[in-house]
């Protein structure tokens, strides 16, 4: 190796630039191995985004359950199918044709009951284990908003007939919303709280707004509004019940 030695302009002293060379090399290797560090990081976030958003069912089952039972609001129990008597409710029934929830090809007169061509539903058991009533204003699925749906206050939930022009004790919800039903019994409440201890079911009639209709071997995303400083977020599979 070829060793030059020069005058480092202050005392008089020498210096290697064999080692001056080697200072160099030592930055730029920290310089790619930062870079190296970055470009990992930002494929396993691409990796984690595409498993959520592509992931099959078999994949996913049972985490949301497990995870959300450290939580204020736990879910406990689903129904999506695409079949007759969600939730043990002879009345409330989706459309059996395997082909998934029908959301957006069901826009034209979404309100309808899903034998009719409306938008289809699905159920979701929570239970309040916190220590104070939580006050479901809204949640998400799939990134698009449902809200309470008051106007079907005190009213016995029954999907089996068409009530899309209802505007007071509807028998359930309207596309986009949901109702609160206790598990004692099918009258929908008046209010949004779950008060502590409470299980009750969600009656959600899906919103033609979503992007796409359901496929069941992908999961819904459902992000809960409980009127505190964060969201409760559920990975929920399609297409099964538990």
């Amino acid at each position: 190796m070829l060793n030059i030695l020069f005058n480092n302009g202050r005392d008089g002293g020498l210096i290697h630039l064999s080692h001056c060379m080697s200072c160099k090399k030592r930055g730029v290797s920290e310089i790619i191995a930062t870079l190296m560090l970055m470009s990992i990081s930002l494929i396993g976030t691409v990796l984690v985004l595409s498993f959520f958003q592509n992931a099959d069912i078999a994949n996913i089952v049972g985490s949301s359950e497990v995870e959300s039972s450290l939580k204020s609001i736990q879910l406990v129990g689903y129904d999506t199918r695409d079949s007759l008597g969600l939730s043990g409710i002879s009345s409330l029934s989706n459309i059996l044709d395997a082909k998934g929830l029908c959301t957006t090809s069901c826009s034209s007169n979404p309100d309808l009951i899903p034998i009719n061509s409306g938008t289809e539903f699905v159920v979701l058991d929570l239970r309040n284990n916190g220590g104070e009533s939580i006050f479901l204003s809204s949640l998400v699925i799939n990134d698009i908003k449902h809200t309470f749906d008051s106007a079907t206050s005190g009213a016995v939930l029954d999907a089996s007939v068409n009530a899309a022009t209802c505007t007071l004790s509807c028998p359930y919800p309207k596309a986009g919303k949901f109702s609160i039903v206790p598990i004692s019994d099918n009258t929908q409440k008046s209010t949004n709280e779950i008060v502590v201890g409470q299980e009750v079911r969600l009656v959600i009639k899906l919103s033609s707004d979503i992007s796409s209709d359901i496929k069941l071997t992908k999961p819904l995303v459902v992000q809960i509004d409980t009127n505190r400083l964060d969201q409760e977020v559920f990975i929920v599979p399609t297409g099964g019940a538990s």
